[in-house]
């Protein structure tokens, strides 16, 4: 049976109306197909379908026009807003996980997601120092540029290190924790928050038993290293100990005080350029 003829001027009469090419004249036909793509939430949860299902989303606002993605049951999407059409009520909504797309879904499958801040939804709160747990053996939990696991990995972080926290958020199904690093190169980004929880900041450097950290002057010069050789900073006075970082030839740093471990001087340092790093370094390199 072929479309009546008043079904399909009503149809091309919408699509004019979303595509903008022409504007219909008063009255109530128009006015129930106007799409107004106002209100409503910030987001939306997807919802009327389980996790393991898939809705799409549609360039237009219909299910004949071509798909642009699609969506999972539980998924929190952008709201771009949303209006009524031939007795429907749409909404143009922004994927923020996976492959990003646009798209209309109709309302009837969003309910609106939580717009109020919580301590795991939040840029604030929370405990001042994370630690890694809940990795297998030998797994690292990488530390992305973004919050996304498509992001570029900065660094890594191994079970039982610590963190600092700068603030946890809720994006797509997974709450993203920006932290820094407090090991050297200090690295800013963010991590999974479901491997994460509350720690305590690592103890300063602790002098050895006798060790005498006073005297001297109170900046060191880095001198007599070798073309293109650097000196290594270390988490203890021992050659074996940690590298947290390097300097180079002429670098300034602070004198913490000086001691010896067998027949080597090492002194306690802080350095005064680019990154903020406390350790030790070999004492024969330094001059006032």
């Amino acid at each position: 049976m072929l479309p009546t003829p008043a079904f399909l001027l009503s149809w091309l009469r919408a699509l004019t109306l979303v595509l903008g090419i022409v504007v219909l004249p008063g009255g109530s036909l128009a006015q129930d197909m106007r799409l107004s793509m106002e209100g409503g939430p910030d987001r939306w949860r997807v919802t009327g379908i389980t996790a393991s299902q898939q809705i799409g989303l549609t360039k237009l606002p219909t299910v004949l026009f071509e798909r642009t993605g699609t969506v999972r049951g539980g998924e929190v999407v952008a709201n771009l807003g949303c209006g009524k059409l031939l007795g429907e009520r749409w909404c143009r909504v922004e994927k923020l996980s996976g492959t990003r797309a646009k798209g209309f879904i109709a309302q009837k499958y969003l309910t609106p997601a939580p717009q109020r801040p919580t301590p795991d939804d939040s840029l604030a709160g929370g405990p001042d120092v994370w630690q890694v747990t809940g990795l297998k053996p030998n797994e690292r939990l990488n530390i992305r540029s973004m919050p996304s696991a498509q992001s570029r990995v900065l660094g890594t972080l191994r079970n039982g290190d610590p963190a600092r926290n700068l603030g946890c958020r809720i994006d797509g199904s997974t709450r993203w924790c920006k932290i820094r690093t407090f090991s050297a190169p200090n690295i800013t980004g963010y991590v999974n928050g479901r491997y994460l929880r509350e720690g305590a900041a690592p103890p300063p450097p602790k002098p050895l038993p006798d060790d005498n950290l006073t005297g001297g002057p109170d900046y060191w010069r880095v001198r007599g290293l070798k073309p293109g050789d650097t000196l290594n900073v270390r988490q203890a006075p021992s050659t074996q100990s940690r590298v947290l970082a390097t300097l180079r030839e002429g670098e300034r740093v602070r004198n913490l005080g000086c001691q010896m471990s067998g027949k080597t001087r090492w002194c306690l340092i802080r350095s005064t350029t680019g990154m903020d790093v406390t350790g030790y370094v070999s004492g024969a390199y330094l001059r006032e």
